[in-house]
């Protein structure tokens, strides 16, 4: 069992995902007992049992959903492939018992990633990493200091090489701020030619900038979906320093995540 929580404590540590399931309920005949665990990390390294064989297979499948969600859930298993029944899913096995499991999710609540770390970047990294998120840093220039927080990754390559080659995840959060407009442009076009099913994309930039780069990609594109696009990027509260915008830019992404209507810079650019 300690093996576990230090699985636990160490994916925290990096800023990674992973799910701690738990046998809550347990009638009849099966493997596992009630109180049992296994953590699954976002790599589907198991730590732990909650019984073997083709119930920790289906785990598994469930794990993936649930790392996808970012959301907790329970879930009964019918260990009686011969048995069906509406509120579980059937296991391939002869037990003849039922299990109940709780998936909890144990990471961050969102992946963003941030591009550019200028006067303003390194400051909305900063302010990020005092929430509850992961952050991952592209820079093309390896000159540039990044600040001294905690981040899932730090990628110093070329912008459109290391878009081209990592592997987003569903409803990432991207943040563009490089040190050119034409930079930006690059990466917003990227980003939205490789279709990552963002859940936000915010640029840097002044509506004159804004308008200029989106009227390209749609000359380029005529269907791009522009849905997720905040530019200018940030609230509507005032300032102009790094630090100002940075808080600006946070508390756009935290009334995003939480569903909340909040006054923007940005026009709806999906139009």
């Amino acid at each position: 069992m300690t093996d576990i929580y230090e699985k636990i404590i160490s994916s925290i540590e990096n800023g990674k995902s992973g799910v701690l399931i738990t046998v809550t309920e347990k009638d009849g005949f099966g493997p596992g007992k009630i109180g049992s665990k296994m953590f699954v990390a976002s790599s589907m390294q198991r730590t732990g049992s909650i019984g073997g064989g083709p119930l920790e297979m289906l785990v598994l499948k469930d794990c993936k959903e649930v790392l996808e969600n970012k959301q907790c859930a329970a879930k009964t298993y019918t260990l009686d492939s011969e048995k069906e029944r509406l509120d579980s899913q059937t296991v391939d096995m002869l037990c003849g018992g039922t299990v109940k499991l709780f998936f909890e999710y144990i990471g961050p609540k969102a992946e963003i990633f941030l591009f550019g770390i200028g006067n303003v970047g390194r400051e909305i990294l900063v302010s990020l990493s005092r929430l509850d998120y992961s952050v991952c840093v592209f820079e093309e220039r390896s000159d540039v200091q990044v600040p001294e927080v905690k981040l899932s990754c730090k990628i110093i390559k070329d912008y459109i090489a290391a878009i081209k080659e990592y592997k987003f995840p569903k409803k990432g959060i991207y943040i563009i701020c490089t040190y050119s407009h034409e930079k930006d442009y690059e990466v917003l076009r990227e980003l939205l030619m490789k279709k990552t099913d963002a859940f936000y994309i915010g640029m840097l930039a002044s509506e004159k900038k804004a308008g200029m780069i989106v009227s390209k990609i749609k000359k380029e594109n005529p269907d791009v979906d522009l849905s997720v696009l905040y530019s200018p990027i940030g609230l509507d509260i005032g300032g102009q320093t790094p630090s100002e915008i940075a808080v600006s830019v946070t508390a756009q992404i935290q009334a995003a995540m939480y569903g909340k209507q909040a006054p923007g810079l940005s026009r709806k650019w999906s139009s």
